[in-house]
């Protein structure tokens, strides 16, 4: 491989894990946003944390619902069990900080 090619790929992948890093950084900050936005409607709304987090686990069923249907409709089997159980284990991740408070103190 030529200097050349590898300084392509050396660039490619670089430019992969900068978006990568992005990404995280903007998921972080908007789980950071339901968290706190969550917390101040509990605080104005009593209840409401239970309703979102309900809400939350119903989405949760329709989201697997639907990717064992993609799976089943699809020649390769995309999305895989791995990628349905990944994607889930996020959502089950956030529904179970909102489930808590965040400590203001």
């Amino acid at each position: 491989m030529s200097d050349e090619n590898t300084a392509k790929i050396a660039d490619d992948i670089d430019r992969l894990y900068g978006l990568h890093r992005g990404t995280r950084r903007a998921t972080s900050a908007l789980e950071i946003a339901v968290l706190t936005l969550v917390d101040t409607l509990e605080d104005m709304f009593p209840g409401t944390r239970e309703i979102v987090v309900a809400d939350m686990r119903e989405a949760a069923e329709r989201e697997l619902s639907f990717m064992r249907y993609l799976q089943t409709a699809s020649d390769q089997g995309d999305p895989t069990d791995s990628e349905i159980k990944q994607e889930l284990a996020t959502l089950e991740d956030l529904i179970t900080k909102l489930e808590r408070p965040i400590i203001k103190d």
